[in-house]
């Protein structure tokens, strides 16, 4: 019970994140966007992980997993200020079924009938997700064709990022891997983000809705969620964890539903339906 009770925790606290995302770079460049937000995350992460005094271990290892890592918050960051909140999150729910098909191919893992059917379907459903835009282009919750595009390559990242960074996970904590790979994201955005701001005009738009949304992205999105996800997986197992990646989008819809007023279209729904089946049957048989 201990074990569902902190999946639907971690779920609700994923879920909301592309809410808060998509009302903070409504104001906010999506590349100043990303700087602040690791930002705010560091002033939370570097006071423990000084505390507890940890260095990371196999670095040159990190540096790959970092450079996927940064990739998922790029595309994530660029693709959310484009498109929907549900339909970014419905997208992420398949990482299950692609990083099946990466450890495949890269780690040589089996891949079953079962976990082939499963890819076939879940691909099906984000086919149709991606292209929904296309098919209802009035329904807000399609988001926008380019946009979903850009997800699916946060998606592919996020992926690598998940396998490669398994053997770092085995030799450093999750605070350390979060600390480290903070400072990467950071040490390229100071370069990056002087290019996208033109001038300062979007500071007197800023709102408290904006800084609240801010906050919830650095802290919570950024450090707390990150943390127990992870934790989740030490505790109750990948397969357990898995259930957080199917459960988000509801609570994205949820959150957008009432902060964002976005509805659901048919072709959304067919999608979600193949995409969360076929997530399923291939991660359940991982057991």
């Amino acid at each position: 019970m201990n074990s569902l009770i902190m999946v639907l925790f971690v779920a609700f606290l994923g879920g909301a994140l592309p809410v808060f995302m998509k009302i903070t770079m409504e104001v906010i460049p999506p590349q100043t966007f990303i700087f602040l937000r690791f930002i705010i995350a560091a002033i939370i992460l570097v006071p423990l992980f000084l505390y507890k005094k940890e260095k990371l271990i196999g670095k040159k290892q990190f540096l790959f997993v970092a450079i996927f890592g940064y990739l998922n918050i790029l595309f994530a960051s660029l693709g959310i200020h484009r498109t929907s909140p549900v339909m970014s999150q419905m997208l992420y729910s398949v990482v299950p079924i692609i990083t099946a098909v990466f450890a495949h191919f890269f780690l040589k893992t089996k891949l079953t009938k079962k976990r082939i059917l499963g890819v076939v379907i879940g691909f099906v459903g984000v086919l149709i997700i991606i292209i929904a835009p296309a098919i209802q282009k009035n329904q807000m919750s399609s988001g926008s064709l380019l946009g979903n595009i850009i997800v699916s390559f946060a998606v592919l990242s996020y992926s690598v990022y998940t396998i490669t960074s398994k053997k770092i996970q085995k030799k450093n904590s999750s605070l350390t891997v979060m600390t480290y790979l903070t400072f990467f994201i950071l040490s390229i955005q100071i370069f990056i983000m002087p290019f996208e701001i033109n001038n300062l005009d979007f500071i007197s738009n800023i709102t408290n809705k904006t800084i609240i949304a801010l906050l919830y992205v650095g802290i919570i999105g950024t450090s707390l969620y990150h943390f127990l996800y992870l934790n989740v997986i030490k505790t109750a197992g990948p397969v357990t964890a898995s259930l957080v990646l199917y459960l988000q989008p509801i609570f994205s819809f949820i959150s957008a539903f009432f902060l964002l007023g976005e509805t659901i279209s048919l072709s959304f729904i067919i999608g979600s339906i193949f995409a969360l089946s076929g997530a399923y049957i291939t991660s359940s048989n991982q057991n």
